[in-house]
């Protein structure tokens, strides 16, 4: 039996009467007349972009509680989470969307208009945020070209062809979202860095940093209104860096060609105050602002403070659990290593995730 829940004018109900069709139960909740919702006029949260290194069982999954619990995270965008989206959720004592593969101290809820582009995370009754998570393809990686020696143009264009035409579909649910004050938080592993790190300041900063590059998918993140909010929080990226991929594991086991680059990142609505952000990883390794020994992946994970104003959403009906075919990349990419794309370039990209 499949179970559906209505949130009338933004507030689910204790009120609640079920009515059967074939084999599926639909949940009515409405307001009752003593039904109270707190005013919330604005959310302080931690939210974290997380890749625990397939599934985290490479390591150990109990550190993978350890670095949310020291991220004092609220909201975890996970990456190649495998199968273990819920059941980190389960020992948090948290929720779980496993098609999103977000986690949340707050109940999440997927409205039909985001088709699988964003969830809801209720802060409060009748309150919510739209939250997102992304996995975009790794290789060809765009470092590794400049590096190897590719000229701008040939860099540009394997962008657009891997990671810009993965993100594309997200982007106009997204901008609805900003464009509509809906407030939006996105966490991702988006295999690509910032240009607003790959500038005419930083050019030589790492062997691999041969010129400036203006990288289309996070121009492509600020055109529909987000902020990067580890570069709001630190303008400087001569200063602070804030390198997430990789240092190797355990740090410093790194190969001596590696190109390391900040590719972690939490968004936010530009109507939200981004209060920190802060890198957490081994002890030692450089930009690490909260140390976990023992670190479980090859991934810095970067969490982020943000103050914002969650809305009271239209009426929409949503279902408790959503069903993924097998094999359906459409549907359920944000979780699994590498490219999701076509299982033949899969296959040719398990080198990094």
């Amino acid at each position: 039996m499949i179970a559906a829940a209505l949130l009338v004018a933004g507030g689910c109900s204790d009120d609640l009467s079920t009515h059967t069709a074939g084999d599926v139960a639909i949940v009515l909740a409405t307001p009752g007349p003593d039904d109270v919702r707190p005013e919330v006029t604005s959310a302080t949260l931690r939210v974290m972009s997380f890749n625990i290194w397939l599934g985290g069982g490479l390591v150990d999954v109990n550190k993978v509680i350890e670095v949310i619990e020291a991220g004092r995270a609220d909201i975890v965008g996970l990456q190649e989470a495998a199968a273990q989206t819920a059941a980190i959720a389960d020992r948090l004592g948290w929720y779980s969307d496993e098609r999103l593969h977000i986690i949340s101290r707050f109940p999440l809820i997927h409205p039909p208009a985001g088709e699988g582009a964003y969830a809801y995370a209720q802060i409060a009754p009748g309150q919510v945020l739209a939250v997102a998570n992304v996995h975009l393809p790794s290789d060809p990686y765009g470092p590794t070209l400049v590096r190897d020696g590719e000229t701008l143009d040939a860099v540009l264009a394997n962008e657009e062809a891997t990671r810009v035409s993965a993100l594309e579909p997200l982007l106009p649910r997204w901008q609805e979202l900003v464009g509509g004050g809906i407030p939006l938080v996105v966490t991702g592993d988006f295999n690509s860095p910032s240009n607003l790190d790959w500038t005419e300041a930083t050019v030589g900063a790492l062997d691999h940093m041969k010129y400036a590059v203006e990288w289309p998918v996070t121009t492509a993140m600020q055109g529909i209104g987000l902020v990067d909010t580890f570069r709001s929080a630190h303008p400087d990226p001569v200063r602070n860096p804030g390198r997430t991929w990789t240092y190797g594991y355990p740090y410093p086991r790194v190969r001596s060609d590696e190109v390391i680059d900040r590719i972690d990142l939490v968004w936010a609505s530009a109507s939200a105050t981004v209060i920190d952000s802060q890198v957490v990883g081994e002890p030692g390794t450089p930009d690490v602002d909260i140390e976990v020994e023992q670190y479980p992946s090859d991934h810095r994970a970067v969490v982020s403070t943000v103050q914002l104003d969650p809305i009271e959403p239209g009426p929409f009906v949503s279902v408790g659990h959503v069903r993924l075919e097998q094999g359906d990349w459409r549907r359920a990419t944000s979780g699994r290593c590498c490219s999701e794309r076509a299982t033949s370039h899969l296959a040719r990209t398990t080198s990094r995730c």
